[in-house]
């Protein structure tokens, strides 16, 4: 055990414990008052203690504690040597990741990376569509407690499923196609007991 705690010393549970603090990180960052705000490039905003994402900019998608101020402090400040105009080989997206900007076609690249990620209306008219007509159970609206907690498994779902899940249904989808949400029902301990667990443990 002591070994563990060299280890791993006095952890931090940010993100884990202290939901009062991770609250009000979440309502600072979603405030309407956005005064104290200044914006220091395209897609970034500094407060007085952290420099923040807009929505649909780079790690937009990440929660407050996933935030990397570093890069996002670099991405903020232009290189002196730099040109006015100048373009980056790369940019990152919304979840994070690295994508290379591409300079022109040509004849191998893969011309998905250089497209900005948008979902697609229609594509997602058409998922609501099915989960209306096939899973709700004749609910007058569709909610997500009216849908099944394991949709059954049809040719139609498969093809839409290569097709690709809209982007706001993912999380719901996955949830149901992967049993995580049957799963979680069934379960007697609750992410809550976890997190009350962990932050009673014996390594802090």
């Amino acid at each position: 055990m002591d070994v563990a705690k060299s280890l791993f010393g006095a952890r931090d549970h940010e993100g884990y414990a202290g939901k009062e603090e991770h609250m009000k990180k979440v309502e600072s960052a979603n405030s309407e008052d956005d005064g104290e705000l200044v914006e220091l490039a395209e897609g970034l905003h500094i407060s007085e203690s952290e420099i923040r994402p807009t929505a649909g900019g780079p790690f937009s998608a990440l929660t407050p504690s996933m935030w990397p101020q570093d890069i996002l402090a670099k991405l903020g400040q232009p290189e002196k040597d730099e040109p006015p105009n100048h373009q980056p080989d790369y940019r990152f997206d919304e979840f994070g990741f690295r994508v290379e900007e591409e300079d022109g076609p040509e004849p191998s690249s893969n011309r998905l990376l250089s497209i900005p990620f948008m979902e697609d209306p229609a594509q997602r008219l058409q998922w609501v569509a099915h989960l209306e007509f096939s899973h709700n159970k004749e609910a007058p609206e569709l909610t997500w407690d009216s849908v099944e907690v394991v949709l059954p498994r049809t040719e139609k779902l498969r093809a839409m499923v290569r097709q690709g899940i809209p982007h706001s249904l993912r999380p719901q989808m996955w949830m149901r196609l992967s049993g995580a949400l049957q799963k979680k029902l069934k379960s007697e301990t609750t992410y809550q007991d976890i997190l009350k667990a962990s932050s009673n443990d014996a390594l802090m």
